[in-house]
């Protein structure tokens, strides 16, 4: 495997690079980063909202907000990325809204999709280890910035 230019961005694709190795399933490691991602995100939903924020716009919250400086964020890293992001930041508020919107109970939501989230990755390990899944749930938020990198790096 190629490595990546040594920059920060270079140095974090590889620490993620060497994750996804780890595991011996790779879609069971892509479910439960979708789980994560959902559960951390409805967490967050379920967080009061000051008045303030409240009065700017009912969507406001800290779910959106945390999607909205994803996206920000990744603007300043790539336009394509960020481009190519919008529809998966649009899916994930949408699905997080709807859950909202069907239950009140999203703080046991939450922390059932972030088990069965660290329970999937766990399982999917080769070498069960808990710095392994700590690494999980720190790197996953760079999942989409890793898919991007290897698919710009097979059209080169």
């Amino acid at each position: 495997m190629e490595s990546s230019p040594q920059t920060a961005l270079g140095h974090w694709i590889d620490r993620y690079d060497a994750l996804f190795a780890a595991r011996r399933l790779p879609w069971l490691h892509a479910l439960a980063t979708v789980l994560l991602a959902l559960g951390v995100l409805t967490a967050l939903w379920a967080l009061p909202v000051p008045d303030a924020l409240r009065r700017i716009s009912v969507l406001l919250n800290w779910s959106t907000l945390l999607l909205i400086a994803l996206i920000v964020y990744y603007f300043i890293l790539s336009l394509p990325l960020a481009l190519a992001l919008v529809p998966i930041v649009v899916a994930f508020g949408v699905s997080v809204g709807l859950l909202a919107a069907l239950t009140p109970q999203l703080p046991l939501i939450a922390a059932a999709l972030i088990t069965m989230a660290l329970c999937l990755d766990l399982a999917g390990m080769r070498r069960k280890s808990a710095r392994s899944l700590a690494e999980f749930v720190q790197l996953a938020m760079l999942a989409p910035l890793w898919l991007f990198h290897h698919a710009v790096q097979r059209r080169d």
